[in-house]
């Protein structure tokens, strides 16, 4: 029996782990409120959590979308925000010294430990998740509440055309784009890259998992 395994930051995780943490993760957000294809913002480091809430959205049927902001005003975050149009679920790493969260939460006009915010500037903005690994946060629900809750909520069923992610392109123009990939699309391109790979071989991903290139090609290279 082959055993698949992901190694992240020293630590060994099996794809049974990926898959059950994702599941758990998708039945939490369906449960919280997030509807076939939402957007769901994730602002998360390299880490096992970026997995499991990228997954657990497409599972849930939403759109995963990794995100970056650097202005302390939150203008980019808002300008970001507004190109997305409807984007209810923002996942954020609080930062190094709550740097992250204090750029965020200024933006806010309410949150609360059930996930729900409200925010003038942010406006289609309904939930926030928090990564509660290093910073412990009052009032906002945490990815490891989301994990550690077990709702029983049914996943829906996934069309291939489905859009599965979006990601953002290099900028090279000034302006990032945001470009869309269906299920369909992303297998077409692993199913080209697994031709020059064994099931032997170690696939060493030396991005971060936000990148088109590192994720989520890596992971699809080891389905069979």
């Amino acid at each position: 029996m082959l055993k698949f395994l992901i190694i992240i930051c020293g630590f060994v995780y099996t794809f049974k782990e990926l898959y059950e943490n994702s599941k758990r993760v998708a039945s939490g957000l369906l449960d919280m409120g997030i509807k076939r294809q939402d957007v769901v913002a994730i602002n998360l480091r390299t880490c096992p959590e970026w997995l499991y809430i990228t997954f657990g959205s497409m599972m849930a049927a939403a759109i995963p979308f990794s995100v970056s902001f650097t202005y302390k005003d939150g203008s980019d975050l808002i300008a970001l925000m507004e190109q997305l149009k409807t984007c209810p679920c923002l996942v954020l790493d609080p930062g190094f010294e709550n740097e992250t969260w204090n750029i965020v939460s200024q933006l806010l006009d309410s949150h609360s430990s059930n996930g729900s915010v409200r925010s003038k500037k942010l406006q289609s903005l309904q939930f926030l998740l928090c990564h509660d690994q290093q910073n412990a946060l009052s009032d906002v629900k945490t990815l490891g509440e989301l994990l550690n809750s077990r709702p029983e909520a049914k996943l829906p069923e996934i069309h291939e055309d489905d859009i599965a992610a979006l990601f953002q392109t290099s900028g090279s123009t000034g302006v990032p784009k945001i470009v869309a990939n269906s299920h369909r699309s992303l297998l077409m391109i692993t199913n080209m890259d697994t031709t020059i790979y064994s099931i032997d071989d170690i696939y060493l991903n030396d991005r971060p998992f936000g990148w088109m290139g590192g994720f989520p090609l890596g992971l699809f290279i080891g389905k069979r």
